[in-house]
């Protein structure tokens, strides 16, 4: 792994494998803050962004097995009625990214963490 990061220019990793819900191996390698020398541990907080799109459509495809819940249905049965959706939007377009939703900023700067 630390060959790899030299050979990536990665400052900084940590790997997880689990074999249902159990744990086998954890991984934490380099440095969360290169100018400070601050090793990632078990508590380091990674930013996912985009890499989490991947996990969370192969978890939705689920839900219609899982829930009783159609990719075509609309969102807002399953929402607070308070967030100003005024226009059905499905769990397929949410998985398309062709919702017509923004990027709400405001909210999300509260989440990551500086």
């Amino acid at each position: 792994i630390q060959a790899i990061m030299k050979a990536t220019k990665t400052p900084g990793l940590a790997t997880v494998a689990t074999v249902g819900e159990d744990v086998v191996y954890e991984g934490y390698f380099g440095l969360a803050d290169v100018d400070n020398e601050v090793p990632i541990t078990s508590d380091t907080a990674f930013l996912l962004a985009s890499v989490s799109k991947m996990v969370t459509a192969a978890a939705a495809l689920n839900l219609p097995q899982q829930l009783g819940i159609e990719l075509d249905e609309d969102v807002r049965h399953y929402l607070p009625s308070d967030i100003g959706l005024s226009i059905p939007i499905t769990f397929y377009e949410l998985l398309e990214h062709t919702s017509g939703l923004v990027d709400n900023w405001d909210v999300l700067d509260n989440v990551y963490v500086n």
